[in-house]
């Protein structure tokens, strides 16, 4: 079995194989349920890829694929127990929904006579074409509540391996977002904040995961810090900034389902922790002083440095040794009344320079 999505009520959706086929499942309440089949294809799919499960909204409404009894597919929507088929057009198109949103507006694929397809929206019972970007394919695969979409398609002439990703917006129409240096991009997570996730082939022949945020995508490896694990996809990205992804571990070897926190992408998007009663929290905008109180050469090279902080807080320290360019080499943790960091690799130059950031405030105090 593979899940596929989750809601804010810790209801499950997803796929699971039985007999040589896909059925699409509900788990909510210890309690897994057979939605019916959706195909006999017997892979279930690969994580940050296509899974055909379906996506469930906190109205516990879920949009997937079945199979219904004539043998053809088709688009259910499921509530309450019952699912109502939809999805084909007055003039053959057959649609096949893969999310829905709070607002129970679905987005998904319409293919044609000719299987070519393009990306489409169902709101409030009206069908609306994306568009594409000049090819033949094309699929919407996320919307939020805010009614932009994002998906995959293809450029004109180009083949299915080269398609890009897009975002949507009623406002601005389908936009190509390109890549990371190679043919292939696609985008599978979006949250309310419009932050976008997803995979990129890359000039080097592999292919990295991606955040795409104000307009720029970049290396989601190049946001991390303290790891080495190479991530492969992304596939989804909630509203409090967490991202569900696809990484090789760095000795190598399969590949696997990791959870990306915004502290160690170097941000903080939202305060979730409860205030901290025995901590006076200064006003927002207030300058909190740096002060160092120890530092210190250890044998094997490193350098470790101590610094006064606010209780419940977390800093990014970051070094250099020009004073120009910052480089992220971890979090400073709390020891005995202090924040310490050892930096492992201080002998990279005779000269280094190191500076503390809050990155994440304690509850109470908002930083953007």
């Amino acid at each position: 079995s593979v899940a596929s999505s989750i809601n804010n009520k810790r209801e499950v959706v997803g796929a699971f194989r039985i007999e040589g086929a896909r059925h699409a499942f509900l788990y909510r309440s210890n309690r897994f349920d057979d939605l019916g089949q959706i195909d006999n294809f017997t892979r279930l799919g690969k994580p940050g890829n296509f899974v055909a499960g379906g996506s469930i909204n906190d109205n516990s409404r879920i949009v997937t694929r079945l199979t219904i009894p004539d043998g053809n597919q088709r688009t259910a929507f499921w509530h309450a127990g019952d699912p109502a088929f939809f999805g084909v057009l007055d003039d053959g198109r057959i649609c096949y929904g893969l999310a829905i949103n709070n607002h129970d507006h679905i987005v998904g694929q319409v293919f044609d006579t000719n299987s070519y397809s393009r990306p489409f929206l169902w709101k409030d019972g009206e069908f609306v074409d994306l568009g594409s970007l000049g090819g033949k394919r094309a699929s919407a695969t996320e919307i939020n509540d805010n009614g932009t979409v994002i998906g995959w398609a293809l450029p004109t002439n180009a083949a299915l391996r080269e398609a890009h990703a897009f975002v949507w917006s009623e406002k601005d129409g389908i936009r190509d977002l390109g890549g990371l240096g190679g043919k292939t991009s696609r985008a599978y997570g979006l949250n309310n904040a419009g932050q976008i996730v997803g995979y990129s082939g890359t000039d080097s022949g592999g292919y990295a995961a991606f955040l795409y945020e104000d307009g720029q995508m970049t290396t989601l490896r190049d946001l991390l810090v303290g790891t080495r694990w190479k991530l492969i996809t992304a596939s989804a990205i909630n509203n409090r900034g967490q991202i569900i992804a696809s990484a090789i571990p760095p000795g190598g070897g399969q590949s696997r389902a990791v959870l990306l926190n915004p502290a160690e992408l170097g941000r903080y998007v939202e305060a979730t922790r409860p205030p901290l009663a025995s901590t006076k929290l200064p006003d927002v905008g207030t300058v909190i002083p740096f002060n160092l109180s120890s530092f210190s050469r250890l044998d094997d090279g490193s350098f470790r440095l101590g610094f006064s902080g606010l209780v419940g807080a977390q800093y990014m320290i970051e070094v250099s040794t020009t004073l120009n360019t910052w480089e992220r080499i971890g979090f400073a943790k709390r020891e005995n009344g202090e924040f310490v960091f050892t930096d492992q690799n201080a002998s990279r130059s005779k000269l280094c320079f190191y500076r503390a950031v809050l990155v994440l405030p304690p509850a109470g105090i908002i930083a953007r």
